[in-house]
């Protein structure tokens, strides 16, 4: 393998009214070309980019016993090896919101409250296997799913804390965001569900009389305990189900921290 090289083009802006303290707006479009980019084709495209003439991966497949009434062999095995692809782009927005203000719920208590938002888009992740092929973007594929967000709140009311934090994956499809598989033809259905789960806290902070600080917190991940959409795959043995580790797969959990600074 040789070793990549890559060109990167960000730009982004930053914005805070003056009409509205605590607001806070940011995005930032970018761009990433790489030459030999390293990566794994997939058993599908190796063999599909084979049988549209690219010799260069032919090599990739290996055929045993009787032919085919077209003449060729089947094929027995296909070696998924890391590889140099000709060239990888990726283009995507990453966008942040953020707010915070100060309550007066409780008129004796210091308050806060505070509203974060991360989004991701992206808008091409394409690359080319060898000069001259056709390239193949794969954003919306289960390992590339074309939009993602963190929605975080926290609610401060003197030593106590509270925080509420949803995660979202949008709805992505197989066979590389449906470039390699055609539903209908392929499969039936190429669409994997979208999902959205909930992690919440409630900390504790207090001080010493030394001066020492300490906090007590109680997080639950996985708040409602939502399963992860199951995706169907195939193997050398046959069909089977998985679930990607882009989602929550462990299910509700409680952790119990304490942590003492002097």
């Amino acid at each position: 393998l040789n070793p990549e090289f890559a060109d990167t083009l960000v730009a982004g802006f930053v914005y805070q009214p003056s009409w509205l303290d605590g607001l806070q707006l940011s995005t930032d479009w970018y761009e990433i070309d790489i030459i030999d980019a390293v990566g794994t084709l997939g058993l599908q495209r190796i063999v599909d980019e084979c049988a549209a003439g690219n010799a260069a991966l032919c090599g990739n497949i290996e055929r045993f016993g009787p032919r085919t009434p077209s003449g060729v062999n089947e094929i027995t095995r296909v070696f998924n090896y890391f590889l140099n692809v000709a060239s990888a782009r990726v283009e995507g927005i990453d966008t942040e919101v953020s707010y915070r203000f100060e309550p007066d719920f409780f008129s004796d208590e210091f308050e806060s409250w505070t509203f974060r938002g991360l989004a991701g888009f992206v808008t091409e992740r394409s690359n080319i296997a060898t000069p001259g092929a056709v390239p193949v973007d794969v954003a919306g594929g289960t390992g590339t799913p074309k939009f993602t967000a963190l929605l975080t709140s926290t609610y401060s009311l003197g030593p106590w804390s509270m925080m509420l934090q949803a995660r979202h994956i949008d709805q992505t499809k197989l066979g590389g965001g449906g470039a390699l598989w055609i539903e209908g033809v392929d499969v039936d259905d190429v669409t994997v569900a979208s999902n959205t789960w909930f992690n919440g806290q409630l900390s504790y902070n207090g001080e010493t009389a030394t001066g020492s600080a300490w906090n007590v917190a109680l997080n639950v991940q996985n708040l409602f305990d939502r399963n992860p959409p199951v995706q169907p795959s195939f193997g050398s043995r046959g069909g089977s189900q998985t679930v990607s580790d882009n989602y929550d797969v462990e299910g509700r959990r409680y952790q119990l921290s304490v942590n003492y600074s002097f």
